[in-house]
């Protein structure tokens, strides 16, 4: 299908409803679109009317959701046996899915909609008529680029990332695991809040540590030092996922760890005021360069800092420098 008439009609800001017919239908005698209704979504009951009516297509001797397929769960929930239905005539298979896919224009669209609508048009249509339609309904080309990704993942991780347990990004990974690691990767992510970056680092970290040490990312996650951070009731989520970052990141990488450490070590001893400067340099000491930030409130402290921070030796400025030259 390449620039038809018909996807034109059906991509116009208003569509042409001619052809339609109000009718009673029998609720049993209607079906859930092929591929693009998961009838697992939760359903609430915010939709439960019945207006605007569900609009089908006939195919045979039954009916096919176009646009209601939440709405009339409920109806089946609540054993309503007959209703009004919107009927378009002469519509075929493409064009009422088409059609589906463009009525939920303009509403928040669940993950799982969004997946399937996606697949859908990818298999069906040409690329450009593809990117198109994605467009029209809010979806970036980013975002695009993720849901066609997480197209491929089974349920359980597809469940994790609508509930919010595990972002989008690591799915690849997780989905190559062994189903034990995953689930102790999944585990971990509903326990404690990790920031997508450190979600990512972990997935890429946990394989490479398990591989040198011979055991499994299963068992790694439930070393004791990483079940006492988690049970530790003292320290906040946001505590706890640096805490574990920085476990993991000792693991994978021992000799910037102990690098990183000592050069903390010297720091903490030639800051003069460490409520007022703060030294930062790159995380993995990739970039020779140190930024060194200093508080103010009034104009006799910027003399006094600076002063102090002059009186530090040309050979601790270059070990804070270059650490990597120790």
């Amino acid at each position: 299908m390449r620039n038809t008439d018909l996807l034109q009609k059906l991509t116009a800001e208003n569509i042409d409803w001619t052809g339609m017919a109000f009718c009673r239908l029998s609720v049993e005698n209607v079906d859930f679109p092929d591929s693009l209704f998961d009838p697992h979504i939760e359903v609430k009951e915010q939709y439960c009317g019945v207006i605007p009516p569900i609009i089908v297509c006939q195919k045979g001797h039954r009916y096919s959701v176009i646009d209601g397929c939440k709405r009339l769960i409920l109806l089946r929930k609540k054993n309503i046996r007959e209703t009004g239905f919107l009927v378009v005539n002469d519509c075929d298979s493409l064009s009422s899915s088409i059609l589906r896919i463009l009525l939920n224009r303009g509403r928040m669209l669940l993950l799982r909609e969004k997946i399937l609508f996606i697949s859908w048009l990818k298999d069906n249509l040409a690329d450009d008529e593809y990117r198109s339609i994605v467009s029209e309904l809010g979806i970036s080309d980013r975002e695009r680029f993720e849901l066609e990704r997480l197209s491929e993942c089974p349920v359980h991780l597809l469940d994790a990332v609508d509930k919010g347990i595990a972002d989008s990004a690591v799915v690849s990974d997780l989905k190559s695991m062994c189903k034990e690691d995953c689930d102790a990767c999944l585990d971990l992510f509903s326990r404690v809040n990790l920031s997508r970056q450190q979600q990512r680092e972990l997935v890429e970290w946990l394989p490479e540590i398990a591989f040198a040490e011979a055991k499994t990312i299963c068992a790694l996650l439930n070393e004791s030092q990483i079940k006492e951070i988690l049970e530790n009731e003292s320290v906040n989520q946001p505590q706890k996922a640096q805490k574990i970052r920085d476990l993991i990141f000792k693991k994978r990488f021992p000799d910037l760890a102990a690098l990183k450490q000592k050069w903390s070590v010297m720091v903490n001893k030639v800051n003069p005021d460490q409520a007022r400067i703060h030294f930062n340099v790159p995380e993995a000491f990739e970039k020779n360069r140190l930024e060194v930030k200093i508080i103010l409130d009034e104009a006799q402290k910027a003399v006094e800092l600076i002063a102090k921070l002059g009186s530090i030796c040309k050979e601790t400025w270059e070990k804070l420098i270059y650490p990597g030259n120790q």
